[in-house]
C-alpha cells in the first residue's frame, strides 16, 4: 500500500512540474469545447441527399395511410419498414437501434373523409350548387406522430419532417380532390376557384420516445453533443504526457531501479494507472461542469447530464482507465519520444474521426458507421448519450462499459509483452 501511495506522490510531482502537459489536459479541452460548441452551433449536415430508414405503425390500415406508405416507398428519401407494434417500436428508437417513427393512429381515413366532404359542401356552395344552410363545419386537424431517436439533433428532425410535410401535403392533396371529382363529376370549377388558399387538414407531431423525456428541448444541440465529445477526445490525448513520462523513466534508468527495488512492480504501474485515472476523471467532470455552468453565459443551451449519476462515474472510471492504460500501452511499446507522440496524437484523431466525434455516427457512410464500432472513443461517446439523452441506466451502458474495460486490459497486455522485449532486447 505505501508503494502505491509513494508512486501517487511521485507522478503527481512529476505532472505538476510538467506546466505543458497540466496545460495540455484540463487548459486545451476547455477551449476546444467552448470553440468547438459555437463553430458547430448551426447545424451539423444537410440531410437532404441522405436516405433515411422509417419504421411505420399503421393502426388505421386504410386509403389514406397506404397512399402515403406507398409514396414514401417511391421515394429516393426514405427506405419503408412496417411495424404492428407501436411500445416495441418505441422503444427501439429510445435506444438507437432505429432513428425514425411515424405512428398512423386509427380513425385516420375515416377523419379525412370527414374534412373532404367539408370542403366539398363548402366548394359547392361557394360555386351556387348547394343551397344557403350549407354552413361551414369546423373540424379538428389529424394529428400524424413522429418519433425520433433522442440523440438526433434539431437540424436533422427539421429536415425529416420537412421532407413528411412534402409526402403528406401530396397525399393529402390527392385524396381530396378524388373525393372533390367524385361529387363533381368533370367540373373544373374546383380546380380554378378553389375554396381555401392553402389545405392543410394534417400536421405531424413529434412525440418523445421516451414517457421520462419530458422535454422536446432534450437534443442533441451543439452543446448535448460537442462537451461529452471533445471531453472524451481530450481525456485520450493523456497518451501524450503519459507516454512521455514512461519513456523519460526508461532513457534515465528510473524504470530499471523501480524494478531492481524489493516489491512487485505490479504495484508501482498500479499507482501509475490509479493516478492518470483520477486525473482523467478530474478532467471530464471539468468539463462536465464547463458545459452547466459557462455555455449559457456565451449564449449557447446548459449540458444536461441525464438522472443516473452514478452510471456517468462509473462510465467516466471507464473512459479514464480506457485512456490511460492506452497511454502505457503507446510508452511501451515506442522507444523515442517523437514517436511516442507522433502516433499517440494521429491514433487519438483517427479514433476521434471515426468515433463520432466530429460528426453524429448516424450521418457517416455505412461502411464507417461499421467501423466505428472499433474506436473506443465511440463507446464512451455512446455511453454519455445513452444518459445524457436517452435518460439510460447502468444496466443499459453495461456493454460500453464492458467494451471499455477489455480494451484496458488489451492495453496492458501489450504493454507487458513490449516490456518484457524491450528488457529481453
Amino acid at each position: 500500500m505505501l508503494r502505491i501511495i509513494a508512486t501517487l506522490h511521485k507522478e503527481l510531482l512529476v505532472l505538476w512540474r510538467d506546466k505543458s502537459g497540466m496545460a495540455l489536459l484540463f487548459v486545451m479541452p476547455l477551449v476546444l469545447i467552448i470553440l468547438m460548441a459555437l463553430i458547430q452551433d448551426a447545424p451539423f449536415k444537410d440531410f437532404q441527399n441522405i436516405k433515411f430508414e422509417i419504421t411505420i405503425v399503421d393502426e388505421d390500415k386504410a386509403a389514406l395511410s397506404k397512399q402515403l406508405i406507398k409514396a414514401l416507398q417511391k421515394s429516393n428519401k426514405f427506405t419503408v419498414e412496417q411495424s404492428n407494434d407501436l411500445a416495441q417500436s418505441r422503444k427501439e428508437i429510445n435506444a438507437g437501434k432505429k432513428k425514425i417513427l411515424l405512428f398512423i393512429p386509427k380513425g385516420a381515413n375515416s377523419q379525412m373523409e370527414a374534412h373532404a366532404s367539408v370542403l366539398v359542401k363548402q366548394l359547392l356552395k361557394q360555386l351556387g350548387l348547394s343551397p344557403d344552410t350549407a354552413s361551414k363545419i369546423s373540424l379538428d386537424k389529424l394529428h400524424i406522430s413522429i418519433y425520433f431517436d433522442p440523440t438526433s439533433n434539431k437540424t436533422f428532425k427539421n429536415a425529416i419532417q420537412n421532407a413528411l410535410n412534402q409526402f403528406v401535403a401530396k397525399t393529402e392533396t390527392e385524396f381530396i380532390l378524388e373525393s372533390m371529382m367524385q361529387e363533381l363529376g368533370s367540373s373544373t370549377a374546383a380546380k380554378e376557384n378553389p375554396p381555401f388558399e392553402d389545405i392543410n387538414f394534417i400536421s405531424i407531431e413529434e412525440v418523445p420516445s421516451n414517457s421520462d423525456l419530458t422535454q422536446l428541448e432534450k437534443v442533441a444541440n451543439s452543446v448535448q453533443h460537442n462537451v461529452p465529445a471533445w471531453t472524451i477526445f481530450a481525456m485520450f490525448f493523456i497518451v501524450i504526457p503519459l507516454g512521455g513520462a514512461l519513456l523519460k523513466e526508461r532513457e534515465d534508468g528510473s524504470l530499471l531501479r523501480m524494478k531492481l527495488m524489493p516489491g512487485s512492480y505490479f504495484q508501482i504501474q498500479l499507482g501509475k494507472v490509479l493516478f492518470y485515472v483520477i486525473v482523467c476523471v478530474i478532467q471530464f467532470y471539468l468539463m462536465m461542469l464547463v458545459g452547466i455552468f459557462l455555455m449559457p453565459y456565451i449564449g449557447l443551451s446548459s449540458l444536461n447530464m441525464g438522472s443516473s449519476p452514478f452510471a456517468l462515474f462509473v462510465l467516466a472510471v471507464s473512459i479514464s482507465l480506457a485512456a490511460t492504460t492506452y497511454g502505457i500501452m503507446i510508452g511501451s511499446v515506442f522507444k523515442t519520444a517523437q514517436q511516442s507522440l507522433t502516433f499517440g496524437s494521429i491514433s487519438v484523431v483517427i479514433f476521434s474521426a471515426i468515433g463520432g466525434i466530429w460528426v453524429p455516427i448516424f450521418i457517416l457512410p455505412p461502411v464507417m458507421q461499421k467501423v466505428a464500432a472499433f474506436s473506443p472513443l465511440n463507446w464512451g461517446l455512446s455511453g454519455v448519450n445513452d444518459l445524457f439523452l436517452r435518460n439510460q441506466n447502468l444496466l443499459f451502458i453495461l456493454p460500453s462499459i464492458l467494451k471499455l474495460l477489455v480494451f484496458s486490459i488489451v492495453c496492458m497486455l501489450i504493454s507487458k509483452w513490449a516490456e518484457n522485449k524491450n528488457a529481453r532486447g
